[in-house]
Parts: C-alpha cells; sequence; structure tokens
C-alpha cells in the first residue's frame, strides 16, 4: 500500500512539472509569435545617431521576448527625438552639450499607437552628432520602463485583434468579393499568431483566395531576398482598397496610402487662423496618421516657437516637403510660401502667397499678394520657398 501511494504521489508530480512546463513554453511561444521591427522614421536625427538608435530598439525587443526583426511588420517600433536643450559650454575645447527626449512607439502600419513611453538623456561631446551618440550610448534597454512598455503594446495588439476580429474578416471578404484578392490578402495576414482563434479563422478565409501572380513574385523575391513581404503586399493591399466602401480597422487601411507621411515625420501645418490670407504653416512633427474614424485629419504636434499645441488637421493641408526658391523657378500666379522675417528655414513659420509681378526680379524683388487681407507686397526673392509637392487647400 505504501509502496502504491508513492507511485501515484510520483505521477501527480510528473504530471505537474510537465504541466508547468507547457504552460511556460506556451507563454514564451506566444511572445515569440509577434514580432516588432524596429525604425526610425524621425528624419532630423543624424545618420550615424539614428543607426545607435536602431541598434537600441532592437536589443529592447530582443531583450523582452519580441524578436527585433520581422517578415512581416505590421507592427513596428518606432522612435523620434525632441532636442529639449542645447548650449555650447564654457570649456576649452568647447563641447556641444544636448538634452534630448526620445519617444518610443509600438505602433501598426496605419500609425495605430499601442504602447508608447519617452526617456531622456543628456549627452556632451566635440559636435553635436557626437553628443548625440553619447546620449544615446547612455539608454539602459535593461529598464523596467522598457519591459512594461513591450508588455503593454502586446497586450494592446492582442486586445485590438481579439475585438476587432470579426470585422476584419468581413473586410477582407468584401475585397475578395469586388475581386480585390491581394488587399484581402493583405488584411488577412495583418493578424499576428498569438491572437490563435482570430488567426485560424483568417488563415482559414485566405485559403479560398487566390493571390495574384505580382503578389506570389513579391513574395519569392522577399523569402529570396531576405526583404519584407509585408512591405510589398501591403502596398497593393492598401493601394486597392483605398476606395473600399468598407470603414478600415485592421492595420493596412487606406489612410497608410492616402497621407504621403508617416507618424515621426517633420512636415509644416497651419495651428492658429484659418482665414484665406492669415494661414501662416509651422514645423510639425506627426503623431497619429488620418483613419476613416477621424475624417481624413493627422494629429500633429506644433515644433513652432509659440510652444507645443496638439491639433487634428486635415491631410490635403499638410504640407510635406518645400524647398528655399531658386531665382530661376520664381514665376508669375506661383502659390508659395514665403518667410516674413528672412530666408526660409526649417524652423521657420511660414506665410502663404501669391506671386503676382516679377517686373523687378532684376532688382531681387517680387510682388506678391500675402499676408493681412491679401494686401500687395514686396519681398526679397530668397524669402520665398517653393512647396515640393503642390496640393488643393494649401492656397489662399
Amino acid at each position: 500500500m505504501k509502496n502504491f501511494l508513492t507511485l501515484i504521489l510520483s505521477i501527480i508530480l510528473i504530471s505537474s512539472a510537465v504541466t508547468f512546463a507547457q504552460n511556460n513554453a506556451g507563454k514564451a511561444d506566444d511572445e515569440g509569435r509577434i514580432a516588432i521591427t524596429a525604425q526610425v522614421s524621425d528624419q532630423e536625427i543624424p545618420a550615424a545617431a539614428k543607426k545607435n538608435l536602431l541598434n537600441k530598439m532592437k536589443q529592447i525587443a530582443t531583450k523582452n521576448g519580441l524578436a527585433g526583426d520581422s517578415e512581416n511588420p505590421f507592427f513596428i517600433m518606432d522612435a523620434t527625438v525632441d532636442v529639449l536643450s542645447k548650449e555650447i559650454t564654457p570649456t576649452a575645447p568647447p563641447m556641444h552639450s544636448l538634452s534630448i527626449q526620445i519617444n518610443f512607439f509600438i505602433k501598426g502600419a496605419d500609425g495605430t499607437i499601442f504602447s508608447e513611453t519617452s526617456y531622456t538623456t543628456k549627452g556632451v561631446g566635440k559636435n553635436e552628432t557626437k553628443a548625440y551618440l553619447q546620449g544615446l550610448k547612455n539608454i539602459n534597454t535593461s529598464r523596467g520602463q522598457f519591459k512594461a512598455f513591450v508588455e503593454r503594446g502586446k497586450e494592446k495588439i492582442v486586445e485590438y485583434y481579439n475585438s476587432q476580429c470579426d470585422f476584419v474578416i468581413s473586410q477582407a471578404k468584401a475585397m475578395h468579393k469586388q475581386g480585390r484578392n491581394d488587399a484581402a490578402i493583405v488584411v488577412l495576414q495583418s493578424v499576428p499568431p498569438v491572437c490563435k482563434e482570430c488567426y485560424d479563422m483568417c488563415m482559414e478565409v485566405m485559403a479560398e483566395i487566390a493571390p495574384s501572380e505580382d503578389l506570389i513574385k513579391a513574395e519569392t523575391a522577399a523569402i529570396v531576398g531576405g526583404t519584407s513581404v509585408a512591405n510589398t503586399s501591403a502596398g497593393v493591399g492598401v493601394e486597392e482598397s483605398a476606395d473600399s466602401t468598407v470603414a478600415t480597422t485592421a492595420v493596412v487601411s487606406a489612410a497608410a496610402t492616402i497621407a504621403p507621411f508617416q507618424v515621426g515625420d517633420r512636415v509644416w501645418a497651419n495651428f492658429g487662423d484659418t482665414r484665406a490670407w492669415h494661414k501662416a504653416f509651422s514645423p510639425a512633427k506627426v503623431l497619429k496618421l488620418s483613419t476613416a474614424a477621424t475624417k481624413g485629419e493627422s494629429e500633429l504636434i506644433s515644433l513652432g516657437s509659440g510652444g507645443a499645441s496638439t491639433k487634428w488637421i486635415a491631410d490635403n493641408i499638410i504640407i510635406t516637403k518645400w524647398h528655399a526658391a531658386e531665382k530661376s523657378e520664381i514665376k508669375e500666379g506661383m502659390v508659395i510660401l514665403y518667410n516674413e522675417h528672412g530666408k526660409p528655414t526649417k524652423e521657420s513659420s511660414l506665410r502663404v502667397g501669391v506671386i503676382v509681378l516679377v517686373d523687378e526680379l532684376y532688382k531681387n524683388v517680387v510682388s506678391i499678394k500675402g499676408h493681412y487681407w491679401g494686401d500687395l507686397r514686396k519681398v526679397n526673392w530668397n524669402q520665398i520657398a517653393i512647396i515640393d509637392a503642390p496640393q488643393k487647400g494649401i492656397e489662399p
């Protein structure tokens, strides 16, 4: 009897150990199924510093159980950097001192933010780039702050798809019926395997949809070349689905191709008076991309001298790129931007105007209809900036 009880107890203990091991393995496997691709979309960071920051972000993802590189980059860890202060030290030799805030985001391809955190650090160097590098070097990727950041992102991703699964499948089926098979496949592929029930249902639906030859070639090239399949296929999907009557809430959305910018990009937008001849465009950064729910408006934060403020602004009146005018480019009738106080720079707030006369260009002066109720004024041609991608809604 004693031996029998010992045998039963041993069986129970072994079974418990096996069950515990299976549960732990399952959890680890689940975490490994959501792969986050690191990227740095902030264009203002020096190239050398950007590479350093990218490595730090990969360390954060890897240390917290999520692969740093993904073959299905629907989930991205992105970062932007805000310079809080900079100064030249009164030393010999003088040094550059920077105080920077790094803003980390886990988001979907459409800009949906699942988690965010900020880290403030300082760096000193012989030049601004070296000061950046020193500041980034001080980031401690083992901090609990980053573990919580990644865990929160994972939870929100899972919640998002568990609550939206029916809609994702309905959207994909609608696209399939309309003949947009590649778009439907991309939407179904956006669901991570960790959302097992939803993932399995999506795979069943996807098995009934035939991809186009272009998508097959893109996937084959991606596998052979080691590049990302999703970037190529997502481009097909969102372009084809841009006119869909079904509102997009999956990671791949129509807004991703409508908006000519990404989260973290530097743009210029009007944060103040919207009256025709009173518009001023200040530098800003993109916080959230437009979706069907936001009615084509993206959320921006002002980087202008008036202080940080956020505002939802329609994509069609956001300026993504401009350049200081060359004298030879200036023509009558052009809608332009101009700096009232000198040459336009990336920190400038710029007014909108229309060139009406160039008869004094030989004197380096042009006449424009501009600020203050569209009055006629003369400005030096080198105060003018030209919008690289003209769009409706910018003109007065």
